[in-house]
């Protein structure tokens, strides 16, 4: 299955906003972009934009919001009001991803999945992400205000929010890939040999304790928006946080649909490791060869690992 890299997703989001920034009502349909399929095509209306998948009719018996409106007969028709831009260009950029991994597979897989799935946000029933998503994007979050006590500007310049690229934080001087795990594991999840492997500059491994806590724990946007506002004490501008809101709802829609979150957590304590050119895991990561695939990736024992301060494990700038 092919990976989506950074710029290609980022690529995908350009090339559907522009396609639909470009419509114009009265046009004839044009070809959604990108996925190569003539069967499939958008035009646009005074009030709506209208998606046709051409001689496809099994979308039928989904129950959307009020707003969407879904008829299936021998082709289906998909149309969304202009006020809801934002979530067809969502759906389409979701559905391209998943077809772009596997193009083997009919377009239309892709699109209904990615429907069937998000119809369910849209209506207020399901969480955008799931739990081990949720837990990871708390590690990635701690860690950038970590940095951004230090690095200030830079730690959000260097943050991979689409989590497309090896290492979380990538900076011409440093890297940091960030990780969370249960405040009783010794144990890290390492997805791929690249998160680790060294690229002649400082790798730091951030490490935070995330745990589940329905009593008396706190849901993905509250806790980010506690999170923001240690940020706003840096004062590094009230624009950056505004900016960085968005790009975490392009990606992960945690403010977006704010009221769908339902599962509770409770950020503990967070810890750095040097990983050094000689250290087990850079080592492994390197000696590992390209043909062998680490589909699950690996744990990794954080007893082995040489703990420090992250004012002293980055570099002076």
């Amino acid at each position: 299955m092919t990976k989506i890299t950074r710029e290609q997703h980022n690529h995908i989001i350009k090339e559907i906003n522009t396609q639909f920034e470009k419509l114009k009502p009265g046009n004839s349909p044009s070809q959604v972009l990108l996925f190569g399929s003539s069967d499939f095509t958008v035009q646009t209306t005074k009030d709506d934009h209208i998606l046709t998948l051409n001689n496809y009719s099994k979308l039928k018996n989904i129950e959307g919001p009020t707003w969407l409106t879904i008829t299936s007969g021998t082709d289906t028709i998909i149309s969304v009001p202009h006020a809801r831009t934002a979530e067809i260009v969502f759906l389409l950029c979701k559905s391209y991803e998943d077809f772009f991994k596997d193009s083997s597979q009919p377009y239309f897989h892709s699109v209904s999945s990615q429907l069937k799935v998000q119809v369910k946000v849209w209506k207020g029933e399901g969480e955008p992400i799931g739990p081990e998503a949720q837990r990871g994007l708390l590690g990635e979050i701690v860690t950038l205000i970590e940095i951004a006590k230090i690095k200030g500007r830079e730690a959000i310049d260097s943050w991979d929010d689409t989590s497309r690229a090896a290492v979380d934080f990538t900076h011409t001087q440093w890297g940091v890939e960030a990780k969370s795990k249960s405040s009783g594991s010794s144990n890290a999840k390492i997805s791929s040999k690249e998160q680790l492997t060294h690229k002649g500059i400082p790798l730091i491994l951030s490490v935070v304790d995330v745990n589940g806590d329905k009593k008396n724990g706190k849901t993905l946007p509250q806790i980010i928006d506690m999170k923001f506002n240690e940020l706003r004490t840096i004062k590094l501008g009230k624009d950056l946080i505004t900016s960085l809101k968005d790009k975490i709802d392009d990606t992960y829609r945690v403010f977006k649909y704010e009221t769908n979150w339902s599962s509770k957590w409770k950020t503990g304590g967070i810890c750095f490791y040097d990983i050094s050119e000689d250290s087990e895991p850079a080592v492994f990561s390197k000696d590992l060869p390209a043909s062998i695939d680490l589909p699950s990736g690996y744990s990794l024992n954080l007893t082995k690992l040489t703990k420090g301060k992250l004012a002293d494990l980055l570099p002076k700038s």
